[in-house]
């Protein structure tokens, strides 16, 4: 079993609160299965216009909308 899946906070990991987001993306930069999970994401989504919601290896939905569109964190 991955370790966010047996967290006691298990459901952060698809939350909308910033502050659940913050503790899910802490717990996976401390994951040994971040890599692992990426791979995962990317093989179920990577041709994909869809952004999954949720916490994958450490980023969020929102991180990943940046990252696909050439957005910078600061909105330039």
């Amino acid at each position: 079993m991955i370790p966010c899946a047996s967290d006691k906070h298990r459901a952060y990991w698809v939350s909308d609160d910033i502050k659940k987001i913050d503790y899910a993306k802490k717990k996976c930069l401390e994951c040994e299965k971040l890599a692992a999970c990426f791979v995962e994401y990317t093989n179920l989504y990577d041709d994909s216009e869809y952004v999954a919601h949720g916490v994958w290896f450490g980023t969020s939905k929102l991180d990943r909308l940046f990252v696909r569109n050439g957005v910078k964190q600061d909105g330039r």
